[in-house]
């Protein structure tokens, strides 16, 4: 008698697994691999992180140079500046207050 018809459907399972893993020759790769993979990716973001942050410095310098520029030299436009951004950054406490306040009911 056949012994692989004896045997029970895990073990014919595991055996066919195993044929068509050998068939297929998949093979994982070495673990050198993946750390290679992950120094490189967290390499790239760092430099991103750097790059983003050297941009908002810059933009952050010009702001301020241009506001004291214009503290200076124009006051009018200063004040006209500070008026507009209390008045957006109330707006914006504002509008968010009042959806907070719609959610929780």
């Amino acid at each position: 008698m056949d012994d692989k018809k004896n045997l029970p459907l895990e073990e014919k399972l595991k055996q066919g697994l195993q044929q068509m893993d050998q068939q297929m020759g998949t093979e994982e790769p070495p673990l050198l691999y993946f750390e290679t993979l992950v120094r490189e990716e967290r390499k790239a973001w760092h430099q991103r992180l750097w790059k983003e942050l050297m941009l908002l410095w810059t933009a952050a310098l010009l702001m301020i140079t241009g506001l004291a520029l214009s503290f200076y030299f124009v006051p009018a436009l200063f004040i006209i500046i500070q008026v507009t951004a209390a008045a957006v950054l109330l707006g914006y406490v504002w509008k968010e207050k009042r959806e907070m306040v719609m959610i929780n009911k």
